[in-house]
């Protein structure tokens, strides 16, 4: 072979193997690229509904703060309306010790304290309430038989406290601490009227 004819033949085969591995990189090429765009879609798809459920977490923890807060509001409104009703029925009850009916509602407070404590008691009012309970008593024929002694005592308003005789029981019972005891047992019944429309 001459070598004109050599130099022929390793540029055909050259072309050949040339042509040979452009065509097997172009087709790794193409292989590569359409494996690397499916990655591509399957990460953009995985990003997305990652994306939509944090907008749907953040959505709903944004519309939770804001239903608690809506609520904290109306509570807050509710217990301030409830605080000034029953502040408005605690300063009805200083218009009641001011009437002629306060004598008979003593004398109630006073038989119903006598009737929970056993034995011999003290009995203790304000200065002012303790003339009409000492009246009472006298009239009632209490005096010495059930109660042993009197106090005057003027942060007791509105009614009485009765004590045993050996102090281990203590009655307070007054128009203030009747209204406390009611407070809690009438407060869901008022609520349903005052706010019928909340839940």
């Amino acid at each position: 072979m001459s070598y004109e004819a050599l130099i022929e033949y390793i540029k055909k085969e050259g072309e050949a193997r040339r042509n040979e591995i452009l065509k097997r990189a172009e087709k790794q090429g193409e292989e590569i690229l359409s494996r690397a765009y499916r990655e591509f879609e399957a990460k953009k798809e995985t990003i997305h509904r990652s994306l939509e459920r944090g907008i749907q977490e953040e959505k709903v923890k944004r519309l939770n703060r804001a239903f608690l807060k809506k609520q904290e509001i109306i509570s807050r409104a509710m217990a301030e309306v409830l605080d000034e009703l029953f502040q408005a029925i605690s300063e009805s009850l200083e218009d009641i010790i001011r009437k002629s009916s306060y004598r008979s509602i003593l004398r109630s407070l006073l038989m119903e304290s006598l009737q929970e404590v056993e034995g011999k008691v003290m009995v203790k009012a304000s200065r002012k309430d303790l003339k009409i309970i000492k009246e009472i008593a006298r009239e009632e024929g209490l005096n010495n038989s059930v109660i042993e002694g009197f106090t005057g005592d003027d942060t007791i308003k509105g009614g009485i406290e009765v004590i045993s005789t050996d102090g281990d029981v203590s009655i307070m019972n007054t128009l203030w601490s009747r209204l406390e005891k009611i407070k809690d047992e009438v407060m869901p019944e008022i609520r349903k009227i005052l706010f019928p429309d909340i839940p």
